[in-house]
């Protein structure tokens, strides 16, 4: 296995593509946790500080695509409930409404289709006069998939505080 990772590991350095595509190209070989793992121990075993470097770039360039495509798979499965629970109100109101207009006299089919018709205009009208505005970005609720996005940021931008340390205390002393 060791002769094998060495060879996948210089198809990757050497190779005349973006590491990124040659990454997402071979996904599953590169996100196997044995690989991972060996790649670790290489980057720790290595004496040279330029591979070194270029070894440990390279892992977080992995860790990086893989997360990413961590984000989007929940984002993916997130929307799908999402549309799910859409279409089951949808068809509750539908059905809700096949209810009453069971029960509904000649004169209220009548009354209901002018207001079908309508529709439209009230439609329009409301939406000049301001009858539902978009939720901007701010007035949303963060999801899971941008929470998670922004931890490698701000592990590297936020000090490593241990317990009682102030921002003064760590720049002062």
């Amino acid at each position: 296995m060791e002769k094998a990772y060495e060879m996948f590991l210089g198809q990757l350095v050497f190779s005349t593509n973006d590491p990124r595509i040659d990454i997402m190209e071979n996904y599953d070989l590169v996100v196997d946790p044995q690989w991972l793992s060996w790649l670790d121990r290489k980057i720790s075993s290595c004496t040279d500080v330029e591979e070194k470097m270029a070894l440990r770039d390279l892992n977080n360039m992995i860790l990086d695509i893989k997360k990413r495509v961590e984000l989007s798979k929940a984002q993916e499965e997130r929307a799908a409930k999402e549309a799910e629970e859409a279409e089951q109100q949808r068809i509750a109101a539908a059905e809700a409404e096949m209810e009453k207009g069971r029960a509904m006299s000649g004169s209220d089919v009548l009354r209901k289709a002018a207001a079908v018709d309508t529709a439209g205009v009230d439609k329009i009208v409301q939406e000049q006069s301001g009858g539902e505005k978009k939720k901007t970005f701010y007035e949303t609720d963060l999801t899971p998939e941008i929470r998670m996005s922004y931890e490698d940021m701000c592990k590297n931008v936020l000090p490593p505080y241990k317990a009682g340390e102030t921002v003064a205390t760590v720049v002062f002393n």
